[in-house]
């Protein structure tokens, strides 16, 4: 990955702090976005549809360059009010992606480049989040913002006691896919085993500083974890194949998926079964993923109810969910965030249909948005939730 460097800060100011800020009436016009938080809305100006009562919304209105020297220059995270500014300095075009995905702008006469937004409750929220400059190859490294009121980050481990392993396995047509997985210390010797698949495993190196501190602690059954590697976009026409894998009928066309699907039930889980000792069966089987990895991750249990007892999800992107075997059930675990209404609305109604068809279901709404640091942190209650002993 190749990038240009870029100098963050992530500060918080009060709109009274600065001349002619936008004139609120008490309350703020929040954002109505298509998908996670890919547009903010102007504070300003009336909100479209219904306004969520704590999605962000963008103020526009200037930092002088003074205080935008003095913000950058200071190290951290500084919150007053519920008015966040992120900085960053740069000759090239940025914006932010992650919990927030929105052009940043240029301060006239500086390569000070700024996002300033407003939602309610904004000393509770937690933000990951990457800035792109238009030169930026690859994805750069995840900041992470919490305001004062938010809770704690999770433990990680600083060094993982368990095993992490990469294999290569034999895909379709030739292709082949990585599979990591990560197994706790101790592992043969444990009879209580779980096991908990991924879509986007490439996630298993990171997630498995958060599990190892689970399985050590005691504070869940021995817990192993086996993720695939998704399509690699190498062509124009393949950047949709992670999306057609993981969503069951997107754009009515479910045979890429059926192909992943195999993969994982037939070539993928047999392999984890008889090299690392995984478990079979849905009791102390569970799926998890975020976004498109959300939407799999319901699928799979939903189709295949025999082989996973639990989804854990998080901001599930697609609801067109298929329907189980009669009488099958399962635990659902679903989370979405508030800075990201539509979705959060959508899964919200998913996980009142699948406790109405009699499942076990957990719902939670956290301050954030569409972010997989968060994502991370929910699999913690998740799965205490789901493999609670």
């Amino acid at each position: 990955m190749h990038t240009r460097p870029l100098a963050i800060a992530v500060v918080a100011v009060l709109a009274c702090a600065h001349p002619h800020p936008p004139a609120l009436d008490g309350r703020v016009a929040f954002a109505t976005v298509d998908q996670g938080t890919s547009s903010m809305h102007d504070c300003t100006q009336p909100a479209r549809g219904t306004a969520p009562d704590s999605a962000p919304c963008r103020l526009r209105w200037s930092l002088g360059a003074g205080d935008l020297a003095r913000f950058a220059a200071q190290d951290g995270a500084f919150l007053v009010g519920d008015t966040l500014t992120l900085v960053a300095s740069s000759r090239d075009s940025l914006e932010v992606i992650g919990a927030i995905s929105v052009p940043m702008s240029r301060v006239e006469g500086t390569d000070r480049w700024i996002l300033t937004m407003q939602a309610a409750g904004m000393r509770a929220a937690r933000l990951g989040y990457r800035v792109m400059s238009s030169t930026t190859v690859g994805l750069p490294a995840r900041n992470e913002w919490r305001g004062p009121s938010a809770p704690p980050p999770p433990l990680r481990a600083r060094r993982v006691q368990g095993a992490v392993r990469a294999d290569t396995l034999e895909f379709a047509d030739g292709e082949r896919r990585e599979v990591l997985s990560y197994l706790p210390a101790g592992w043969a010797r444990t009879t209580q085993r779980h096991v908990l698949y991924m879509g986007d495993g490439n996630a298993v190196r990171t997630v498995a500083a958060l599990l190892d501190t689970l399985n050590t602690s005691g504070a869940i059954p021995p817990t192993a974890m086996v993720g695939i590697r998704p399509a690699p976009a190498r062509t124009a026409e393949a950047r949709f194949d992670r999306t057609l894998e993981y969503n069951f009928g997107f754009r009515g066309d479910s045979a890429k998926f059926v192909r992943h699907e195999q993969f994982l039930t037939g070539v993928v889980m047999p392999w984890a079964e008889r090299t690392l000792g995984v478990p079979t069966g849905a009791t102390n089987t569970a799926f998890w993923g975020g976004s498109n990895g959300g939407s799999l991750a319901i699928v799979m249990v939903r189709r295949h109810p025999e082989l996973f007892g639990a989804a854990l999800v998080a901001s599930p992107s697609f609801d067109l969910i298929p329907d189980g075997p009669p009488g099958a059930h399962a635990s659902y675990f679903l989370a979405a965030g508030s800075f990201e209404p539509r979705l959060e609305h959508a899964a919200r109604q998913l996980a009142d249909r699948l406790e109405r068809a009699g499942n076990r279901v957990r719902y939670v709404r956290f301050l954030g948005g569409h972010d997989d640091m968060l994502w991370e942190e929910m699999l913690v209650e998740q799965l205490r939730w789901s493999f609670q002993r």
